[in-house]
């Protein structure tokens, strides 16, 4: 079982490593949710050590999307992002501090409709890299 895990954790390092930028916001909002999810199990079964060590790895997650924020590409969107990075952040603490589900909940919206939004931008990249690659291919068969 050991040189499965082993061999499972390459493989995830190897991913992460060859991800482009967006693919890696994309993991990072889904370890959010998955986080918060398993947060908001904890806080329901009492379990309240637990469910701060997955409140503070989601924080851990939103900390990190804030500062690799690029505000000088990203403009008034980085901005606005930020804003909402601290306000997820926030909320977060609040939640931790109370067992707030709701808090976590709202939270959990948030970082939904993101990871939405980077998965639409991903595909939209995606197809576009498509159309360049047939397109250099077209002129370099000339």
């Amino acid at each position: 079982m050991n040189s499965s895990y082993n061999a499972q954790n390459a493989y995830k390092e190897t991913g992460i490593k060859t991800a482009s930028q967006g693919q890696l916001i994309v993991e990072m909002y889904k370890g959010a949710i998955k986080f918060l999810n398993l947060a908001e199990k904890h806080i329901e079964e009492e379990n309240y050590m637990e469910a701060n060590e997955y409140m503070q790895r989601v924080q851990d997650i939103v900390n990190e999307l804030r500062y690799s924020l690029d505000h000088e590409k990203g403009g008034e969107v980085s901005k606005n992002l930020e804003a909402l990075y601290d306000f997820m952040y926030r909320s977060l603490v609040k939640a931790n501090m109370s067992n707030d589900l709701e808090l976590l909940d709202q939270v959990r919206n948030m970082l939904k409709e993101l990871l939405e939004s980077w998965q639409e931008v991903q595909k939209k990249a995606a197809a576009k890299g498509k159309v360049n690659k047939a397109a250099k291919l077209n002129v370099n068969s000339k």
